[in-house]
Parts: C-alpha cells; sequence; structure tokens
C-alpha cells in the first residue's frame, strides 16, 4: 500500500474519534520485528492530547489489554512487523481476520487473543491493525532496525503525528 493511500484512510479512520489507543507491538532483541514500538515511542514525544493514549506493548499486547479496556477508546489502531511476502519496508493495513494468514514474528498468539478480548469486551471498538513488512527479525542483543525500515518508520511517524495532532 502506498503511503499516500495509507494516510488518506487512517485520516477517514481517525476523523473525530473520542479517544484513539495506538498501541505499538514488537521485540526489541529481533531487529526490525520493533519498529511497531519504535513508532509508538517516537509519537510519545510529538503528540501530547488527552484523547490519545499511547501503548508500547512488546511482545506482550494481551498484558495490556486492561489498560486499553479502563480507557474505554472509541478507536484502536495497532502497530506491528509481520511478514505479508512483500518488499522490506511495504505497509499494509490488515482486518481481524486476516492475522492468522500472517506471520506477526515474535507474538502472534498473544497478539491473536488480544484481539479475540477486544472483539468480545469492546465489540463497538472500531480498530485498524498497521503491519510493516520487516527486511531482518534476526536476534540482535542492541535495537538495530534497517535503515530502510527506519526510513519508512519516520515516514509513518510524520504521518501520524499530523493525524493525531489534528484531534
Amino acid at each position: 500500500m502506498e503511503l499516500t493511500k495509507l494516510e488518506e484512510i487512517l485520516s477517514t479512520f481517525l476523523r473525530k474519534p473520542a479517544r484513539v489507543a495506538v498501541v505499538g507491538v514488537g521485540n526489541s532483541l529481533r531487529s526490525d520485528d520493533f519498529v511497531g514500538v519504535a513508532v509508538v515511542q517516537k509519537l510519545k514525544q510529538k503528540v501530547q492530547k488527552d484523547a490519545v493514549l499511547f501503548i508500547e506493548a512488546d511482545t506482550a499486547p494481551t498484558s495490556f489489554f486492561h489498560k486499553i479496556q479502563e480507557w474505554n477508546p472509541s478507536h484502536l489502531l495497532i502497530i506491528d512487523a509481520a511478514d505479508f511476502g512483500a518488499d522490506p519496508g511495504a505497509v499494509n493495513l490488515i482486518k481481524r481476520e486476516q492475522i492468522t494468514t500472517f506471520t506477526l514474528t515474535s507474538h502472534k498468539r498473544s497478539f491473536t487473543l488480544l484481539i479475540d478480548l477486544i472483539a468480545h469486551y469492546l465489540p463497538d471498538l472500531k480498530i485498524e491493525i498497521l503491519v510493516i513488512q520487516p527486511l531482518s527479525v534476526e536476534f540482535n542483543a542492541e535495537i538495530n532496525i534497517s535503515p530502510n525500515i527506519q526510513d519508512v518508520l519516520e515516514k509513518l511517524v510524520n504521518i501520524l503525528e499530523l493525524i493525531l495532532s489534528k484531534l
């Protein structure tokens, strides 16, 4: 998906929400798998809005279900790395039903459980799942996102900062 198309879809999705939770998922020890958390970390520094909650869920997104439930957002944006067979750095929006067809790199079971809990306990919550195709998810003792993934990360931060700052 082109970034301009992604921006258009997310702008529509996040038009006049009551509250938005943005959840970054990923493993800092697995190179590009960390991209979802890295996006949220950067957004937390740039966007300070009462209507936006940022969560760094790392590899245990299910652990944050109660925080999401208590905050009771109208919209949820989850950001994660996933192998969906595209070129590294490609982005895509997937639906809940598609999760099982993609390789969510290090936390598929926890991720799927989070989505199931949300569907059961927060049925009116509007959800978008933004995935980024990683180049590498190899073990790395330090945070080391690939340069082309880092470039996409910065572009996503700029797009989301623009959208979320208008809330």
